[in-house]
């Protein structure tokens, strides 16, 4: 089956469920349509199957793959540039969490300032698992942060559903 592409949507970052939902609703459709189940049935066994996550997690695969263009300096450089790392940091000198691969989440006062990269690529990539920031091959990453949230998302729905 062809890979589903996803354009832009790192810009849903930090939306307020309400607005993730109708697209959420979209993909389900999607899976009913493709794989002909009813109405009524639950879609999440249907999104494994396909290897589908749901779009809460696309955004944040999309941010992660993003962040990890910069943290392997394949990044445009104005993205570069509204990024600090941790270990580069002026307010931060000499902490533990300073050589790690954890970039610097800036202050914000508004959820509107929670959605912009500069905050929601850093928040993304400091909850992924240490060893996934040091995978430097693209394809290996791609395929391990996928599998990160595919576990993720369809685990919390088992430990709910079992």
């Amino acid at each position: 089956m062809q890979q589903f592409k996803d354009y832009c949507n790192s810009v849903l970052a930090s939306l307020p469920q309400c607005t993730i939902e109708p697209l959420q609703h979209v993909l389900n459709a999607a899976v009913q349509l493709i794989l002909n189940i009813c109405l009524h049935d639950h879609v999440t066994p249907a999104l494994q199957q396909l290897h589908w996550l749901p779009i809460e997690y696309r955004i944040t695969y999309k941010l992660c793959l993003t962040m990890h263009f910069m943290h392997t300096s394949r990044a445009q450089q104005y993205l570069s540039d509204c990024i600090q790392t941790v270990l580069h940091s002026n307010s931060r000198p000499g902490l533990r969490s300073s050589d790690t691969a954890a970039y610097v989440k800036p202050r914000c006062r508004t959820r509107l300032g929670e959605r912009g990269f500069s905050y929601a690529g850093p928040t993304a990539w400091n909850s992924l698992p240490a060893h996934l920031h040091q995978i430097s091959d693209i394809s290996l990453f791609k395929c391990c942060l996928k599998t990160e949230l595919f576990h993720r998302a369809h685990c919390r729905w088992f430990c709910h559903h079992s």
